[in-house]
């Protein structure tokens, strides 16, 4: 019910003549710490421990002189540039980035064509800690969530000037001894100029009000506003929390949810990640 849900809150970001960017298997911690990856492999988040591999992709696709390899490339590199600890590693990497690989791509697929593929780059994530940090360069914003989370669905910037994000808790086992996978999804909308945090907040209330969710009291957060809701079916429940903020023209959305058995101690994380979001300056 819960996937089910967020399900049809993506569809309706996703429809557009330019497809969401999905990594079904994102980034996730196994039982014993060990870290896997999609198999998208440019959309690894970058690391200090795997920047070396990274460096080496950027030459492994961009030797094939394939303009799909290429695209590979130019995001990987995008992402090396973007990252803070950059300047920890040899002055040589960002050299060769800038002065001798980009210009080689630029050379092969054109510099029309090459100026498109990099500005098609929105996002840029990074391993920090414990914390992979996501930050869209379209439209603003940068969240950090633990790096045992999934990645299930990334949309970076669609034709309908939408974005979107969702990732995925590990299993938690609830009070129902049954398996729950918490999840947080979040959207973000252009919207026209002077449309306020409280009528965006409104659309989607009436979004998942239609989906049988019963809001409670409607609070302040930050520069926001925030909401406790629940819907109950005769086959299943679940509780969840939205908050919206409206800035530079875009609205943005951030949806947590997980069965009512895991709710406190799933909120206690969410809580975390909701509080390292913050809205950043555009590209």
């Amino acid at each position: 019910m819960v996937k089910t849900f967020f399900k049809t809150i993506l569809l309706l970001l996703c429809f557009s003549k330019t497809p969401a960017i999905f990594a079904i298997d994102g980034v996730f911690e196994d039982e014993k710490g060990n870290i896997h990856y999609p198999t998208n492999y440019e959309y690894f988040p970058v690391s200090k421990e795997n920047f070396i591999l990274r460096y080496g992709d950027i030459l492994f696709f961009a030797s094939t002189g394939d303009e799909k390899s290429c695209f590979k490339a130019v995001r990987i590199a995008k992402n090396l540039l973007a990252v803070p600890f950059l300047n920890e590693f040899s002055p040589n990497f960002k050299n060769n980035i800038e002065n001798s690989f980009l210009p080689a791509i630029k050379k092969n697929v054109g510099e029309e064509r090459f100026k498109k593929m990099w500005n098609e780059v929105e996002s840029i994530k990074y391993i920090e800690g414990k914390n992979v940090v996501y930050k869209n360069l379209w439209c603003g914003f940068q969240i950090k969530f633990p790096k045992n989370w999934k990645i299930l669905a990334e949309g970076e910037h669609t034709e309908d000037e939408q974005a979107l994000l969702q990732i995925e808790s590990p299993a938690i086992l609830g009070d129902d001894n049954k398996v729950v996978f918490p999840s947080l999804a979040v959207a973000v909308k252009k919207v026209l100029n002077g449309t306020s945090v409280k009528n965006y907040f409104q659309f989607w209330q009436s979004v998942m009000e239609k989906k049988g969710a019963k809001f409670s009291t409607i609070s302040e957060y930050k520069k926001g506003l925030r909401s406790v809701f629940n819907v109950r079916s005769s086959v299943n429940a679940f509780k969840g929390e939205i908050t919206c903020f409206v800035e530079n023209d875009f609205g943005y959305y951030l949806n947590f949810t997980a069965k009512p058995s895991v709710w406190k101690q799933s909120q206690i994380q969410f809580s975390e990640i909701l509080g390292s979001f913050e809205i950043i300056k555009q590209k």
